[in-house]
Parts: C-alpha cells; sequence; structure tokens
C-alpha cells in the first residue's frame, strides 16, 4: 500500500513541474514578444524621425518655411519623400501588429492558457 502512494505522490510532483516549466515557456514567449514589440515602437520611431528629416530637407533646398496642405508645393513634398513616407506606414503596421500579438498573448495567459 505505501508503495502505490509514493508512486502516486511522485506522479503528482511530475505534474506539478511540467505545469511549471509550461508557464515559465508561455512567460518566456511573452517576454520575447514583448521585446519585439519594444524593438518595433524604436522602428517607428526611427521611420518617423527619418520622414520629418526628409520633410525638413525638402524645405530648406526649396527655400520654404511652411507648406500648406492641398498645394502644389504639397504634391511635390508627398512625392519627393512618398519613400519615406511609405516606410513609416509599414513600421506602424509592424507595431500595431507587435502589440496586438503581445496583449492577445498576456490576455491567453491570464486566462490560463499555460495550465
Amino acid at each position: 500500500m505505501m508503495g502505490w502512494k509514493i508512486k502516486h505522490q511522485l506522479a503528482e510532483g511530475e505534474q506539478d513541474l511540467q505545469q511549471l516549466v509550461d508557464a515559465f515557456g508561455s512567460i518566456l514567449s511573452i517576454a520575447r514578444q514583448a521585446f519585439k514589440a519594444h524593438d518595433a515602437e524604436e522602428a517607428r520611431r526611427r521611420a518617423q524621425f527619418r520622414l520629418d528629416a526628409a520633410y525638413a530637407a525638402w524645405k530648406r533646398k526649396h527655400n520654404i518655411e511652411r507648406v500648406e496642405r492641398d498645394t502644389l508645393d504639397w504634391t511635390r513634398l508627398m512625392v519627393a519623400t512618398k519613400a519615406q513616407f511609405e516606410a513609416l506606414e509599414k513600421a506602424k503596421r509592424a507595431e500595431r501588429y507587435a502589440r496586438q500579438r503581445l496583449g492577445g498573448m498576456i490576455l491567453w495567459y491570464r486566462e490560463g492558457g499555460a495550465a
């Protein structure tokens, strides 16, 4: 009778250990995604800086202080900085996706996904 009890306790201990390992793995995945979200945010900031710099450079080159929207200068500015604008939009999408994925992973974990 004593042997069965010990085997049962060992089996329960192994299950507890496996649950801890699973939980740790889930938390580690969340941490990795948090780093990805952070990196995506930094990439978006860099893309915004590049676009702002491109706007400023174009205005300096054309000796213009301010560009009014829906003017010929506005259209020229938009054409000249299209690549930087598209890079910013791509970075924004990547940041949004990384944050959504992180939020989803946290929600899943909190709702018992790792248990």
